[in-house]
């Protein structure tokens, strides 16, 4: 897994430096604010995805399962394309790429029924080779689009096709996955619905305020914020995948699971330090490499954002490691500290106020949630005592 990770984060980063080259701060900012359209409307693949987690599939269901949520999607599709207008004025985007965007939520649902699966499963190799792959069919699209001279529809167009890309490929592991899973009768766990709870609230909170910024700032200003979010986000890419398998490890080896939180959270830590570090020492270079001199103007609030979305990170294992020990107290926090989060940068109508917003209400957000953590691990250790000294 941590070498998928590593893999995509470079398919990842060589994905933004066509297109934002390609684009421009404005048509970029309209690029990352039809991708968190899209995944908006994918919530529900979060849920699923840490839902099968949890539970797994018999080899009778996956068929059946798939079709049920191909289905879903579809319907969520119809509806978006009944709206699309509407959406399409609130937040200043093209219509007719506002309803092409929407598709891939049609083969996104049953993907993450399948991601969920070996997940459970734990077959790590097939969800290294969909990381990679989903991020590999995307910087091929923008290479693609780049040599084509397709612009943003041609990126847009893309993406439905990398969808179902993804769901055909890992539809061949869960054929195999389920039947090795079943043969060592791996367990199905309760606590369904605050895992959901928990796979919404990571997809919000990584994605949630370009789209809030394409709203609230002027066009090239929401361009200079989806750069700041590409670039801030980078060093700790690898946090989804930390998070999930934390989950996974957490469930399947209660003994040692305080020992995964804080080998996650050291992790996330370094690695968000270390984006800080880069970007205090050469942020003009990495800047100009990545993103391109036009994104220049953004580099004042490059490290204090970066340093926000490594509080974030640490945010969602915090989330991951109640997830798995079913406490709800944690996901309380974060949702309360979300909808903060949301009422300020509504609010907010230039950029600098809207990164020291976030980097605040980020650092209340982790001291809530992993401030959570500790007390219902202490709670729990004491109870455990007590249950030791009633049985002596």
């Amino acid at each position: 897994m941590n070498g998928a990770g590593l893999a995509a984060g470079v398919l990842n980063a060589l994905y933004h430096v066509v297109v934002a080259r390609m684009l421009g701060p404005v048509s970029y900012g309209t690029l990352s604010a039809l991708g968190t359209l899209a995944l908006l409307l994918q919530t529900p693949v979060s849920i699923i995805s840490l839902v099968y987690t949890r539970r797994g599939a018999g080899p009778s269901e996956v068929w059946r399962h798939a079709a049920g949520w191909v289905a879903a999607g579809t319907a969520l599709w119809l509806a978006l394309f009944a709206v699309s207008g509407p959406v399409a004025e609130l937040f200043h985007l093209p219509p007719d790429l506002v309803v092409v965007t929407g598709l891939t939520v049609v083969p996104a649902l049953a993907y993450g029924a399948f991601d969920g699966i070996l997940q459970w499963a734990a077959s790590f190799g097939w969800v290294g080779t969909l990381t990679v792959l989903d991020s590999l069919t995307r910087t091929l699209g923008a290479f693609a689009t780049y040599a084509w001279r397709l612009g943003l529809t041609g990126l847009i167009v893309f993406g439905p096709l990398t969808a179902l890309t993804d769901l055909v490929v890992a539809w061949f592991g869960v054929r195999r996955a389920v039947r090795w899973a079943t043969r060592q009768g791996l367990p199905h766990f309760s606590g369904l619905v605050n895992a959901g709870g928990v796979g919404v609230l990571a997809l919000v909170l990584t994605s949630t305020d370009v789209l809030v910024a394409k709203h609230g700032l002027p066009p090239r200003a929401a361009g200079y914020y989806s750069g700041l979010a590409t670039m801030g986000r980078a060093p700790v890419f690898f946090a989804g995948a930390v998070g999930t398998v934390l989950l996974s490890s957490a469930q399947r080896d209660p003994g040692r699971a305080r020992y995964y939180l804080v080998r996650s959270l050291v992790l996330v830590g370094a690695l968000g330090t270390i984006g800080v570090l880069v970007y205090v020492a050469a942020g003009h270079l990495a800047v100009s490499l990545m993103l391109g001199p036009r994104f220049l103007p953004m580099l004042p609030q490059l490290v204090v954002y970066t340093a926000a979305m490594t509080m974030q990170s640490a945010i969602l294992v915090g989330l991951y490691y109640g997830a798995s020990k079913n406490w709800r107290i944690p996901t309380v926090a974060a949702a309360v500290g979300f909808l903060a989060w949301m009422g300020l940068l509504w609010t907010s109508h230039h950029l600098d106020p809207l990164i020291l917003r976030t980097i605040w209400v980020m650092a209340a957000i982790l001291v809530l949630v992993l401030g959570s953590v500790g007390w219902l691990e202490w709670q729990q250790g004491r109870a455990g005592r007590g249950g030791m000294r009633a049985d002596t």
